[in-house]
């Protein structure tokens, strides 16, 4: 039986309107999932690279090549430094997956205590700023004394308590582990 030259060329027409309907369905899904793929990269990156630095300073400090990581231990003070790095890792970890999101706030609650992290969620990005991290707390604590149920403190957590002990102290130890854990971002 003959090939009729009509329904060889019906059938290329179709197959090349198959093909680019299917190209013209599939390149935006995969240029976005690329994309995604490299936002979470960067996320990683970021997250690794900041938990780094405060694990390379807490290491040092744990050695006694650091002195002191500016926290006194004698005084009930917050560190707004506490709510610029949480919010920095916040905003790195916003490019992550579901899990690895809910990993990451699950070990920042962990390091700087579930007020802190709320405030740095409901301030966004802004949070990054120390003067603006400072009005925050001012603000907080304004709030506090006019309605203390609804407004609670930024809570000091395992950042803060390790760094108000000696440097042998077994809270040392755990932000140790919980930075490094941090640092693998889960």
């Amino acid at each position: 039986m003959a090939i009729d030259t009509w329904t060889t060329l019906a059938s290329a027409g179709a197959g090349a309107l198959a093909g680019a309907i299917a190209s013209w369905v599939a390149a935006p899904h995969v240029a976005g999932r690329q994309q995604r793929g490299a936002n979470k990269l960067n996320a990683r990156e970021q997250i690794n690279e900041r938990a780094g630095r405060l694990l390379s300073d807490v290491r040092k400090y744990q050695a006694h090549a650091r002195s002191s990581m500016s926290r006194d231990d004698d005084r009930n003070l917050f560190h707004t430094d506490d709510i610029t790095v949480c919010g920095a890792f916040l905003t790195s970890a916003e490019q992550l997956g579901v899990v690895r999101k809910k990993l990451v706030r699950r070990r920042l609650v962990e390091l700087y205590g579930p007020e802190t992290v709320e405030l740095c969620e409901l301030h966004g990005d802004t949070d990054e700023d120390p003067n603006t991290s400072l009005f925050m707390v001012l603000n907080r604590q304004h709030n506090h004394l006019k309605n203390p149920e609804r407004f609670r403190h930024p809570d000091r957590g395992l950042v803060d308590q390790a760094l108000r002990r000696e440097p042998e102290s077994p809270e040392v130890e755990r932000l140790i582990k919980s930075l490094s854990r941090l640092k693998k971002s889960r």
